[in-house]
């Protein structure tokens, strides 16, 4: 099956390749028939116009003898030039004023040519009459003049030279055009090979993508700047992002079947034991009891709920897709309201919560939800794993690229072998309390969407250090 495919895509090339090296080769081959018809065209005319100044000149040298010597001094002339002509490539016909023919010197072997016509044409100073011949493959072309006594003088001269000239320029434009044809269609297979090959590639990788469903293929990207190097390239990315978005959502499904099957499984047990009972109408605290299970029922819902909604977060934001409602707000505002909210909390653990000076109070482009999020959720921390009497310090600083949130605890801290794993769903080390293990995989996954990041400087029983960086953008 595969070796059929393969053959019959490989069908399917050749025949892309012929094609596009045929009309490679056009693209050729009509420039050259044009140049050609241009040369030709132009290389006969020169030679006609040779001819027919060399009639020219000709009849004017015998007009200035007759001029000054008379008839019969052309007439000798005529003889004398017959029998001096090596080439004896032209005629004389010298005509009254009624075309009858007084003079006529042709070279023998023009003996075919039918002179007669001369008589049957009246002669025109300036124009020029054909004559043709039935065993000789080239005409005579024959101009005309008039004498100072009133005669007619023509002259003529054959093609000759003229059809020998165009016949090679003929035969060897054909040799040229026939190698010509041959090189383009070489050269149209080599260049359309090439030029096709990125679509090759992009339909190799496309058929892989349907057959197999793997999407971990890539095109290798060649060095060009080429629009279909560029499909390559952008082609490429689309099926990281695919990828990306694959692999996100797998990880979310992951851990979602993983880590929901303990609240589940107590949700179901609350839910079980509760309609197990059968003493509704005798025992007076079932009512209480029932209260108490379906209060736990719904921590355990809330529980799934918020794992499901972070869970989602973390996936669009490390996939790309988080949409950010980015406003202009003042951070400082935000870290206030934040610290409204677990200052209770701090307070129970008898940790104080402080702003730490000089405190940034400008502006910040952001999703204002988001950065509630973030910094919220560091803040949380802090106040859940620090010092009992201790102190947690937010600290807010701009630069020209960045506006920092900074959160110090002097709590338990987290061990050197713990750091690099913090950020990974639903991780809890061996100093976590209680959580879901998602709250720093949230802000990460939040500070990648905003094109910043988040670092940490902790170590067991010195506390944590947490910042996070927005890009300082303006609006």
């Amino acid at each position: 099956m595969s070796s059929g495919t393969n053959k019959k895509s490989m069908r399917r090339r050749f025949k892309a390749d012929l094609k596009f090296s045929f009309i490679f080769g056009m693209v050729f081959w009509i420039t050259a028939l044009i140049l050609y018809a241009f040369v030709f065209v132009f290389i006969y005319s020169s030679l006609r116009q040779d001819t027919r100044t060399g009639i020219h000149v000709r009849m004017l040298g015998y007009w200035a003898i007759d001029k000054s010597g008379g008839i019969d001094s052309l007439k000798d002339n005529i003889d004398v030039n017959m029998i001096l002509s090596d080439e004896l490539s032209f005629f004389v016909r010298i005509s009254d004023e009624f075309n009858n023919t007084i003079v006529l010197e042709t070279p023998e072997r023009w003996i075919s040519f039918d002179f007669s016509k001369l008589e049957k044409v009246t002669p025109k100073p300036g124009s020029y009459v054909l004559l043709k011949s039935q065993s000789l493959d080239f005409i005579l072309e024959t101009g005309c003049i008039r004498l100072s006594d009133g005669n007619y003088l023509q002259v003529g001269m054959g093609d000759e030279n003229r059809r020998r000239v165009m016949e090679l320029l003929s035969g060897s434009f054909m040799l040229a055009f026939i190698i010509l044809i041959a090189v383009s269609l070489v050269l149209g297979f080599f260049v359309a090979s090439r030029f096709l090959r990125p679509i090759r590639d992009l339909e190799e990788a496309v058929a892989d993508v349907i057959s197999t469903g793997k999407i971990e293929s890539r095109i290798v990207e060649r060095k060009g700047a080429g629009e279909l190097d560029e499909l390559i390239v952008s082609f490429n990315r689309m099926l990281q992002k695919i990828e990306d978005l694959v692999v996100g959502m797998k990880g979310a499904l992951d851990t979602v079947a993983h880590d929901l099957r303990t609240p589940l499984t107590r949700f179901r047990m609350v839910s079980e034991k509760a309609l197990s009972r059968r003493d509704f109408g005798t025992d007076e605290n079932a009512a209480d009891e029932y209260r108490t299970a379906l209060e736990q029922a719904v921590v355990e819902s809330e529980t799934v709920l918020r794992m499901m909604t972070l869970l989602m977060d973390i996936s669009e934001a490390e996939t790309g897709t988080l949409k950010l409602d980015k406003v202009e707000f003042c951070p400082l505002e935000k870290i206030r309201e934040i610290i409204d909210v677990y200052e209770l909390a701090a307070e129970d653990s008898g940790i104080s919560l402080e702003l730490q000076e000089p405190v940034y109070g400008g502006a910040l482009v952001a999703d204002p939800d988001r950065f509630r999020q973030a910094a919220g959720n560091l803040i949380d921390n802090a106040v859940k794993y620090g010092r009992r009497g201790g102190h947690v310090l937010i600290g807010i600083a701009a630069d020209e690229k960045w506006v920092s949130v900074r959160v110090e605890d002097d709590g338990i801290g987290i061990a050197e072998s713990d750091l690099p794993e913090i950020w990974k769903r639903l991780y809890r080390g061996k100093s976590s309390r209680d959580g879901l293990g998602l709250g720093l995989s949230l802000v990460n996954a939040i500070m990648k969407a905003h094109g910043g990041g988040v670092s940490v400087d902790s170590g067991s029983g010195r506390g944590s250090v947490f910042t996070i960086k927005f890009p300082a953008e303006a609006l």
